[in-house]
């Protein structure tokens, strides 16, 4: 198993603590409780925003704008962190897998060419090379002896 990145660690942690605050804040400020508040947080970070809960105090509206442009960019951040992880990932297992030496992947063509060329001269359907026939040499002279004969016998 790879050891986990620092910055990931640190980029989930911030994030949790985030999660963390803006439930406590929307908790006491608007007096929602721990879930509905944790809830907000969730929607808010990760730019959902059903409109279903809002602030109602000044105070917490302007928490909620810094809160929510310092905790979107926090979210974005980490997400670009996580997908680096898992190309380098994906990366470094494709590099693993096609690291064969030339040398053996040359070897085992050959070993399957001279393998075919065995299967094909074993196989029982040999073709053999067929010299054409030639034509037996006739003078015309035995052409017109051979006609004549024929007419005399019919």
């Amino acid at each position: 198993m790879r050891p986990v990145s620092s910055q990931l660690v640190f980029a989930a942690i911030l994030v949790f603590i985030y999660l963390i605050f803006g439930t406590w804040f929307f908790s006491w400020q608007e007096g929602w409780s721990n879930f509905n508040a944790f809830y907000f947080s969730a929607m808010t970070l990760t730019t959902v925003g059903y409109g279903d809960f809002t602030p109602h105090t000044d105070l917490s509206k302007l928490v909620t704008i810094f809160y929510a442009f310092s905790g979107i960019s926090i979210i974005f951040y980490s997400l670009s962190l996580f997908a680096r992880e898992y190309f380098d990932h994906q990366e470094q297992r494709f590099e693993r897998i096609t690291s064969i030496p030339h040398r053996i992947l040359q070897h085992t063509r050959f070993r399957r060419v001279q393998t075919l060329q065995e299967i094909v001269q074993q196989s029982p359907l040999k073709l053999k090379k067929v010299e054409p026939k030639k034509a037996p040499k006739i003078s015309v002279s035995e052409l017109l002896a051979d006609a004549e004969m024929g007419k005399n016998e019919k």
